[in-house]
């Protein structure tokens, strides 16, 4: 586990200008079998879910460098653990709305955690957008 700041990322943009990834906490989880990696975002509700969309194109722009994938051989999923339930059906609309890689980003509740430490990530965030109850009843 690495928490701020030695979790961030230093990396060239495509104007070779120094850029910074800051995620909250970066964690691996190993077992025998798998070795799972994770960039972790703390959402509290209070950006405005296009800025969260902005973060997730930076995390685009980042794994595009081929860095991490040098480094450890995968790109690790981003969850991002919100505060409440309809914060959680917000911020999936909003990521399978833009215009972001399949299975990359995860907006989750803190409950919804050990689930995802123990079976991984859905491999599919569509799908679980469609199952979940609409809180706003539409």
């Amino acid at each position: 586990m690495q928490g701020e700041p030695s979790c961030w990322r230093t990396y060239l943009g495509p104007h070779g200008q120094q850029l910074t990834l800051r995620p909250d906490l970066h964690i691996t989880i190993r077992t025998v079998e798998y070795e799972d990696r994770y960039f972790i975002e703390v959402d509290r509700a209070t950006e405005n879910p296009a800025r969260v969309v902005a973060k997730c194109q930076q995390y685009v722009q980042y794994r595009r460098t081929g860095t991490e994938q040098k480094s450890h051989g995968v790109f690790p999923a981003v969850l991002w653990i919100v505060p409440t339930i309809t914060r959680r059906y917000q911020l999936r609309r909003q990521l399978a709305a833009a215009d972001l890689p399949s299975g990359m980003f995860h907006a989750l509740t803190l409950a919804d955690l050990p689930g995802i430490i123990l079976n991984g990530p859905p491999t599919d965030q569509n799908n679980s957008i469609r199952k979940e109850n609409n809180p706003y009843g539409k």
